[in-house]
């Protein structure tokens, strides 16, 4: 764990839905009797990217109301809430931070998209719906890594396919140890 942020809301009693049921109803009661400041940590990050990467949808949803302000802060990483959601495969939490997040192709701090970040951990359904909603997997990344690429490293086959039947994919592509993508699939 990184900071006092993932202390809360990513331990292991997060984990148990009543908990955290029980955690919100005291967060609600404390915003009745003050103004609870959540600024971001020394790692940049906030409640709500902490809830997002973890997939807690009750948090995000909360943290949403509380401090819409923080969907566009990122990480030291360059990460924003809908990045890491769409990195660790939560669905729900992608869905839902999708209406406030408008830019499905941005990177992080080494030009990786969300779309390539996604592919390489093999999340096909939440792939899926960054490729509906218009995301590019052409870009590149500083080693020259496109989306095709991190699938490919992944392993997944159905992945890969969904790639190469759906979408124009330029398999010749080489990254800057001269490999093309093809080479990561075996």
């Amino acid at each position: 764990m990184k900071g006092y942020y993932w202390e809360v809301f990513g331990s292991i009693q997060t984990e148990n839905e009543a908990y955290r049921k029980l955690l919100l109803s005291f967060l609600k009661e404390q915003d009745r009797c003050k103004e609870m400041p959540y600024v971001s940590g020394k790692d940049g990050a906030t409640p709500l990217f902490v809830s997002s990467s973890l997939g807690y949808i009750d948090f995000v949803q909360y943290f949403i109301v509380k401090c819409r302000h923080h969907i566009d802060i990122i990480d030291k990483e360059g990460r924003s809430p809908f990045f890491v959601a769409c990195e660790n495969g939560h669905i729900a939490v992608v869905k839902n931070l999708r209406k406030y997040h408008k830019d499905v192709n941005s990177k992080n701090a080494s030009k990786t998209t969300i779309l390539s970040a996604t592919c390489l951990n093999g999340h096909i359904e939440v792939a899926q719906l960054l490729l509906d909603n218009k995301a590019d997997i052409g870009i590149t990344n500083e080693l020259n890594q496109n989306t095709f690429h991190f699938a490919c490293l992944n392993g997944n086959v159905q992945l890969v396919s969904l790639l190469l039947s759906a979408y124009n994919v330029d398999i010749t592509l080489r990254n800057t140890i001269a490999q093309i993508d093809l080479h990561k699939a075996y």
